[in-house]
């Protein structure tokens, strides 16, 4: 996503395929090549079910979020092995840098909020014989009392509110309430290595 970001950057300050690019993009380029190095100790295992003979309690989650530069998604399997060990997946995520046009926030985080339930509509009906339960999460409290409340908003608010009503938002189980709203960033390559195990299952924190 931060290349995403760098190159519309510029593409805004208008530089040629033949011209020297300003130093402060270059350095910017320059400290995300680096960091790609980190990139070596994530494994994102090409099953989404590991190690186990049967299956129980799946859910699919889904997450959405936005900052000033860019709104995405991403969508993860959470089930239970034979041991009953909780376990992770990653199946998924969508990602687009914010418009040129200077967007608020949030609206923003209702483009976030459309991206997913598009991203629900899919993998709903691509593992509906798989899944007991899917969840929708947003930790923005303009996603979680607009989309209910999508008839007081203009005509634009209104396709996307609608568009996200059927399925049924809820901030995450673990959210505090001092993080709603917060404003995020994309994180750099060495924070994903640091916050993921080797497994590439992340944290128990579903």
């Amino acid at each position: 996503m931060n290349f995403k970001i760098l190159l519309q950057k510029i593409w805004v300050q208008g530089f040629d395929w033949n011209e020297i690019i300003s130093l402060e993009l270059k350095m910017e380029f320059e400290n995300l090549v680096f960091q790609i190095s980190y990139l070596k100790d994530v494994f994102v295992p090409r099953k989404y079910f590991e190690n186990c003979n049967f299956y129980k309690d799946i859910s699919l989650h889904i997450f959405c979020d936005a900052s000033e530069s860019a709104y995405g998604t991403v969508a993860y399997f959470r089930y239970c092995d034979k041991n009953s060990d909780i376990k992770t997946n990653f199946i998924v995520s969508k990602t687009r840098v914010a418009p040129l046009k200077k967007l608020s926030l949030p609206r923003l985080e209702l483009m976030g909020a459309i991206v997913a339930a598009r991203l629900y509509k899919y993998l709903s009906e691509l593992f509906r014989d798989v899944c007991s339960a899917i969840h929708l999460c947003s930790n923005s409290s303009i996603v979680l009392y607009w989309i209910p409340q999508g008839r007081q908003l203009i005509r634009k608010i209104i396709n996307r509110c609608l568009a996200c009503k059927e399925t049924n938002f809820s901030a995450p189980v673990n959210q505090k309430k001092r993080d709603v709203n917060k404003p995020d960033r994309f994180p750099s390559a060495a924070t994903l290595v640091s916050t993921y195990d080797r497994n590439g299952t992340g944290k128990r924190n579903l």
